[in-house]
């Protein structure tokens, strides 16, 4: 196994970890938009990216304003074929910055 392999195999893991903590947490503290972008995040990461898309669209209902929650659906929906939704949402950030 090369020491590239090593380390992505180990990023699994730790992402694994961080999830069963994150999910413990959201259990507690369900409309937490820190631990859903955080949570969402890390099923990106994983590749489970329908999951993904959903702790991420619950965090932004509850936070419309929360960028890295945006920027990380319209990467989860990019990488679900989803271009014309993954646009909307780019578009849609362009809106919240301007108002900034």
């Amino acid at each position: 196994m090369r020491l590239r392999e090593l380390t992505g195999y180990k990023n699994i893991e730790l992402y694994k970890k961080a999830k069963e903590i994150y999910m413990r947490l959201i259990n507690q503290i369900p409309n937490n938009t820190e631990l859903l972008t955080n949570l969402g995040s890390i099923e990106l990461k994983l590749g489970r990216y329908f999951e993904g898309v959903d702790f991420l669209e619950k965090s932004i209902e509850i936070d419309r304003t929360q960028m890295v929650a945006i920027g990380n659906l319209a990467n989860g929906l990019y990488e679900l074929k989803k271009f014309d939704e993954a646009l909307k949402v780019i578009e849609g950030m362009e809106h919240i910055k301007a108002a900034e």
